[in-house]
């Protein structure tokens, strides 16, 4: 499940080197696709699964309510948003002021949607637990059977108005995270490992369908903001597909572990509010330095690569980051003896 969060963080970071950077024509409506948009956004369906499987890991394991874990995670945010604070007073030509509070109120100021709703669902997390916990089987598939409708067809398929239609809230946060818990409760690992061929043919099945219904909307055959939903129903089957692959695996490394504790940070610097714009500009400026009209596979082969080689900048940025909280937390231990 390590090695999934740092599938799924390097997922989310090749999703938005090629949608934002490599290739950022491709969520325009309005925009003709070309050979190569039409490529990259099917081949994306096999990334933009990225969100839910993360989501699913916190569901399998359960959100630990622990005052310490939440504070971890606050300090970490505050953190990457100073830094990203100071990387713009570098890049920009800016000085230091006021504006620096706001970087250290990166909830209100922030657009890490997911950290946003991630805190919301960890409040919600001792209740979740419980249902979790106590629910029967029957009452956790009608659970779910009503989520399902609620989120998938109401906000997905019907654009209810009271439901997020695009799944960018607590209440898809909710509805992923009890599916995760589900997995881990009542479905049978030795039933996916007699049967891992047929899942993986679920996860190729639904991600191309995916990727096809995404072109095929940008001829207006589809509402467009239907498909890049992660509430959309062949995304969720190709995410839960593809986290069982994992749920069977029997890897266990240190390695691993290490890396996965730096895996967050990657996402935090990508959206971080002053990073982003410059990010993946350098990014499209890349590809077309290295190919004027880069043929489909060279494009994505760069958007992967570089998106490979941020992953491991940020994880090596953040060991000194781990460092340096070790140190202030000996020296504070040390104050307080």
């Amino acid at each position: 499940m390590e090695l999934l969060r740092i599938v799924s963080i390097l997922f989310v970071t090749i999703h938005h080197f090629l949608t934002h950077g490599a290739y950022p024509s491709i969520f325009d409506v309005n925009a003709s696709l070309t050979l190569a948009d039409s490529v990259a956004l099917f081949l994306n369906g096999f990334v933009y699964i990225g969100v839910n499987c993360f989501l699913l890991i916190s569901g399998y394991f359960g959100i630990k309510c622990k005052f310490k874990s939440l504070a971890n995670l606050l300090i970490t945010c505050v953190f990457y948003s100073v830094v990203g604070y100071f990387f713009h007073l570098y890049i920009d030509h800016q000085t230091l002021g006021r504006s620096v509070l706001r970087s250290v109120f990166f909830l209100k100021y922030c657009n890490w949607w997911f950290v946003k709703c991630y805190i919301g669902l960890w409040l919600c997390a001792p209740i979740l637990n419980k249902a979790i916990e106590h629910f029967s089987e029957r009452e956790y598939q009608l659970s779910l059977f009503l989520l399902t409708i609620a989120t998938v067809y109401l906000g997905n398929i019907r654009e209810v108005a009271f439901f997020d239609m695009n799944g960018y809230s607590i209440f898809h946060f909710v509805f992923v995270y009890m599916i995760g818990g589900y997995i881990k409760r009542y479905v049978s690992m030795d039933y996916i490992r007699n049967h891992k061929k047929m899942v993986l043919s679920i996860f190729i099945m639904s991600a191309s369908i995916w990727g096809g219904m995404s072109i095929a909307a940008h001829s207006y055959l589809i509402p467009y903001w239907k498909i890049p939903s992660y509430n959309n129903l062949f995304l969720l089957l190709a995410s839960i597909s593809f986290f069982c692959m994992f749920a069977i695996s029997e890897i266990r490394s240190i390695v691993v572990n290490k890396i996965a504790m730096s895996a967050f940070p990657v996402y935090l610097m990508q959206e971080h509010v002053y990073i982003y714009k410059p990010l993946y500009e350098f990014i499209r400026r890349i590809c077309i330095g290295i190919a004027p009209s880069p043929p489909s596979s060279l494009g994505i082969i760069i958007a992967i690569v570089l998106a490979i080689f941020f992953f491991l900048v940020v994880w090596m940025f953040d060991q000194v980051r781990i460092m340096l909280f070790g140190l202030f937390h000996n020296v504070g231990n040390k104050c307080f003896q």
